[in-house]
């Protein structure tokens, strides 16, 4: 997980002191030398979202965080799209394991994975926004030209992560196995 800012900083810094080499763009970290967890990601997830809810005007419901096991995702009867989440075990066991020394080395710096999740949930709602503008300019240049519609799907909608309705299914799953104990 890397801010888009703070790459094209990084970019920039390394294109004007003509850095050469390979780098690993990624991070950031709580602590550093230390990498960012799950947990953290989630749980500064979580304090943005309810910080957009009293700040941003845009109330919502506290978000709840619920660890599922990876054994449990895995077996589940439909995929599960968990993005940027891979469980750490067989293939993946080294998957999210890169070092960005070398690029902090040369200047690459973080802002707090707070600011971007909240600059990210203040954004996304204007983005919905500009798609479903920008499609109907497309869907209309078209049909003023007299050619067909393009597909363009359903702008409007987040095309990342677990479908709300699945993660429903998945969490009433998990908590009846748990129950059951």
């Amino acid at each position: 997980v890397i801010d888009v800012r703070d790459l094209a900083a990084f970019l920039v810094r390394i294109a004007e002191d003509n850095a050469i080499g390979t780098f690993n763009a990624c991070g950031p970290s709580a602590d550093p030398g230390k990498p960012l967890t799950m947990g953290q990601l989630l749980s500064e997830s979580q304090r943005a979202t309810d910080w957009i809810a009293k700040n941003a005007d845009r109330p919502g419901e506290k978000a709840e965080l619920t660890w599922v096991s990876a054994k449990f995702i895995r077996d589940y009867p439909e995929p599960i799209n968990t993005t940027i989440w891979i469980p750490p075990e067989g293939e993946s066991i080294g998957f999210h394991q890169w070092s960005n020394a070398r690029a902090v080395k040369a200047g690459m710096t973080f802002r707090p994975i707070f600011d971007t999740i909240r600059d990210t949930l203040e954004w996304f709602p204007k983005e919905l926004e500009r798609r479903v503008r920008v499609t109907a300019e497309i869907v209309a240049e078209a049909k003023a030209k007299g050619e067909p519609a393009p597909d363009v799907g359903q702008p409007d909608k987040i095309r990342a992560g677990i479908p709300p309705e699945l993660e429903r299914r998945v969490l009433e799953a998990w908590r009846k196995q748990q129950a059951a104990g």
